[in-house]
C-alpha cells in the first residue's frame, strides 16, 4: 500500500536549493523527480534505501534525520567543502556507531557508520 515517504523541509533562499543538490549528489543520493511552479521549487534527493523509526526513550542522535553512510571522515570532509555547519563533531555513540550532526538547509542531519567501519577516535556521543 505505501509507495514512499517524503520528509519535505524548507530553505531560506531559493539559492541554497542548488547548493544542497550539489553536496546530497556527491554524498550519493539521486535527484528524484523536480518540480518548479509559480508556488514554489522543490529538488527532492533520493536514498538507495529509508524507514520511518520510532522509538521511546533517549533519542538515537540529536537530530531531525539520520543517514547512514559508508566512510564517517569522508563524508564530514564532504560536508564541510559544501560550507555547511558541524553542529556535533564525529563520536562513537552508545549504540555502536560513529555519528556527527551538520546543519543543512536548516535540518540536523546526523550522519553514522557503524564502528567496526568507521576510522574515528572513540569519544562519547549522544
Amino acid at each position: 500500500m505505501i509507495k514512499s515517504v517524503v520528509v519535505p523541509r524548507i530553505v531560506a533562499r531559493e539559492a541554497e536549493l542548488d547548493q544542497l543538490q550539489s553536496l546530497f549528489k556527491e554524498l550519493g543520493f539521486s535527484p528524484g523527480e523536480s518540480w518548479n511552479d509559480d508556488r514554489s521549487r522543490g529538488l527532492p534527493m533520493l536514498a538507495p534505501m529509508g524507514a520511518l523509526e520510532f522509538y521511546h526513550g533517549q533519542p538515537p542522535a540529536p537530530a531531525d534525520v539520520i543517514v547512514e553512510v559508508a566512510d564517517v571522515i569522508q563524508t564530514i570532509e564532504i560536508v564541510q567543502r559544501h560550507g555547511m555547519r558541524i553542529v556535533a563533531e564525529p563520536a562513537r555513540t552508545h549504540w555502536g556507531a560513529d555519528l556527527f550532526v551538520a546543519l543543512i538547509g536548516g535540518c540536523h542531519i546526523a550522519f553514522f557508520c557503524w564502528a567496526n567501519e568507521a576510522r574515528i577516535p572513540e569519544t562519547e556521543a549522544a
